[in-house]
């Protein structure tokens, strides 16, 4: 067996306070039959067929909390053209293991839908902030103001 490339992507955001409560009440509404079908169909976040939605509940919003704003020396900041999100990215050579340490995190939470979309919307807010932030000031008035 050969070594393969692998990768993920996982949307990169500011985790405010509100922002925090937003994604619990996101995982808190996502219904049992649908958290435990993620997990049956994909086995993330080191759950299994056996985990209960409340196991799934507590492990999916500890993974959002670590990956939104993971910096590390496996991991990277991406956006490329046309984008208008920023993700963190991951991965390296795999012999059948996860590549990295971040890897089965950042993978995990991107099996929720509800869960990925919301974390994209915080990325697409972050960066019109910051895009904001970044535009010079118009000066107001003339030399004789």
């Amino acid at each position: 067996m050969g070594a393969d490339f692998m990768f993920t992507a996982s949307p990169r955001c500011e985790l405010t306070r509100e922002r925090k409560k937003r994604i619990k009440d996101t995982i808190r509404t996502t219904s049992d039959e649908d958290l435990v079908s993620v997990v049956y169909d994909y086995m993330p976040l080191g759950l299994d067929d056996e985990s209960t939605p409340a196991e799934i509940r507590v492990e999916l919003y500890k993974a959002v909390l670590e990956v939104a704003e993971i910096e590390n020396r496996e991991t990277s900041n991406l956006r490329l053209t046309g984008m208008d999100w920023v993700a963190n990215i991951t991965g390296g050579m795999s012999w059948g293991d996860a590549p990295t340490e971040s890897f089965d995190l950042m993978s995990g939470v991107t099996c929720f839908d509800s869960v990925y979309h919301l974390m994209v919307e915080f990325s697409r807010e972050d960066l019109v902030t910051i895009n904001n932030r970044n535009k010079p000031q118009q000066q107001q008035g003339g030399a004789d103001a």
